[in-house]
């Protein structure tokens, strides 16, 4: 159990660290993303929006990126501390 428990926390990180990295270096592809999953085509918000809110979609997704980054450290830190507790006996 506790093994299913590690890999699962590993993977976490792991994916965890895939979206941040991504939204921080293709801020386009992440928005794409969310448009896609919330049910509109990918390559609209590209055709459909002024340069102002497209502008504000992309800083917001920086800001994100950001803030991801601290929250991947955090979340990297746990996972690291708790790898090594686990490990020790």
């Amino acid at each position: 159990m506790t093994e299913l428990l590690l890999t699962l926390l590993v993977l976490t990180d792991l994916v965890l660290a895939t979206g941040v990295f991504l939204v921080l270096a293709r801020p386009d592809v992440a928005i794409s993303f969310v448009l896609r999953s919330s049910r509109v085509s990918g390559g609209w918000f590209e055709e459909h929006l002024a340069a102002e809110e497209l502008g504000r979609l992309r800083r917001f997704a920086r800001i994100g990126g950001w803030a991801g980054l601290a929250m991947l450290f955090g979340w990297s830190f746990a996972v690291g501390a708790w790898l090594t507790v686990v490990r020790l006996p």
